[in-house]
């Protein structure tokens, strides 16, 4: 029986494959080096396939995705046992939404251009983000080649965006969800997070035959990531950090944007603002960070402190350190996507604060699995008062990080995942007739 090795670098038995192998091609943006969490699931992703005897290939760009400056990747490159074919795109950062605009049109025209040169594919798959229009393109390329097409759910739009206000004009929503209905129904599979995302797709039509659920999983470590003496220089905290502060820490780790209603978080921390002992701790960075600053007004480095972007492995340690790790969603949102984050909390051994809809997948599991607590987003009061009491209950906390460990291995391990991702390409292999 052949080898592979696994994410973790130990070598792993692989069963051999039967019939012919299929070219497949994966079209996202983003792709190691850049270290968004699908980016390095993708990785795993890729390899596991590439492990099971399919010739893959990942089209992407050149690492943007810590904005301007950042250091070129070879233009194709063998990663893992599969290629890697990158594109130039122009520099951007996160406000200059016209250039956003014109990256997207020139990636959708090089990976046509490339896909064509390359092909043709058996199976092509794509995500939702950038939303809807790098899928269309993956499907257009699907049908011409004659392949199966795979379609990411990592969310919902346009319903996602209008959730949070993002999108106002109808016109363009009803536009948005035309376009993505098309891609859609012509989809070979359509991949879900959560069964709230498989609902939120039945109820626009989807075949349910089509839909499948495959939640992200804890991220792997790979043998080729940081160098030994900058992953050790990454284990300094950031100087606000002070892991000597005996005060309840409440962190939230990830993207500061409007989807995580963070204005009612700091609503929280002035609510408890006269009461000593609680401190907040925002990780990460995005488009609502300096209205979170403004609003924290004189709490700014006296119980809120906000550290930046930090290694993921940061996140493990400073979630490993918090008393309580918050996951926050806007109304609705919860029907649409899926934190990620959960993840990485779980496996640092989080005790969560949920503040989502109580009848969510999520909030479900936060309860039944007993490792944290939960609240709807109902404002600044709502939340202090759960944060007062996962305060008041910290003897119990050794048993819910216990708890939340356990649910990552069981739950969202990456073998695991890895394996429900190559029953589904086994799934199309069959249905193909064996591939190429």
């Amino acid at each position: 029986m052949p080898e592979r090795r696994d994410n973790g670098g130990a070598r792993a038995q692989v069963a051999p494959v039967s019939v012919p192998a299929m070219r497949v091609l994966i079209i996202h943006r983003y792709f190691w080096p850049d270290r968004p969490a699908y980016a390095v699931m993708l990785r795993a992703m890729a390899g596991r396939l590439a492990a099971a005897g399919h010739e893959v290939t990942v089209l992407t760009a050149q690492p943007s995705y810590g904005g301007p400056g950042q250091q070129r990747a070879a233009a194709e490159e063998q990663l893992d046992g599969f290629r890697v074919l990158r594109v130039d795109l122009f520099a951007e950062t996160k406000k200059s939404l016209w250039r956003k605009a014109i990256n997207l049109a020139l990636f959708r025209w090089k990976i046509r251009r490339v896909a064509r040169r390359e092909g043709p594919f058996d199976v092509i798959m794509a995500a939702t983000t950038p939303p809807v229009y790098v899928a269309a393109t993956a499907l257009r390329l699907a049908r011409e080649q004659g392949a199966s097409f795979v379609y990411h759910n990592q969310d919902i739009y346009p319903e996602i965006a209008v959730a949070i206000g993002a999108i106002r004009r109808q016109a363009f929503v009803a536009r948005l969800k035309r376009d993505d209905q098309r891609v859609l129904e012509g989809a070979s599979r359509v991949v879900v997070l959560s069964e709230d995302m498989a609902r939120a797709q039945r109820q626009r039509g989807a075949d349910p035959s089509k839909l499948r659920i495959r939640n992200n999983f804890c991220l792997p470590r790979f043998d080729d990531g940081e160098p030994a003496e900058a992953a050790a220089a990454e284990w300094t905290p950031p100087p606000q950090w002070d892991a000597e502060d005996t005060r309840f820490r409440v962190l939230f780790a990830g993207n500061l944007g409007r989807f995580q209603c963070l204005d009612q978080v700091m609503d929280a921390a002035h609510a408890l603002a006269g009461e000593r002992e609680v401190r907040f701790d925002f990780v990460g960075d995005g488009a609502a960070r300096a209205d979170l600053e403004q609003q924290a007004g004189e709490l700014l480095g006296q119980s809120v402190y906000f550290h930046g972007f930090v290694s993921t492995d940061m996140v493990r340690q400073m979630t490993a350190q918090a008393d309580l790790s918050l996951i926050t969603l806007a109304p609705e949102v919860i029907r649409y996507a899926y934190p990620s984050k959960l993840m990485t909390y779980l496996e640092a051994g989080a005790v969560l604060l949920a503040v989502l809809e109580e009848d969510s997948e999520l909030a479900t599991t936060v309860r039944e699995e007993g490792v944290g607590f939960t609240c709807p987003a109902a404002g600044g009061e709502v939340i202090a008062a759960a944060i007062r009491e996962a305060r008041d209950r910290r003897a119990e906390a050794d048993a819910m990080r216990a708890r939340s460990r356990a649910l990552a291995e069981r739950a969202f391990g990456a073998e695991r995942a890895l394996d429900d991702w190559q029953a589904l390409f086994a799934e199309l292999e069959a249905e193909r007739g064996g591939g190429a």
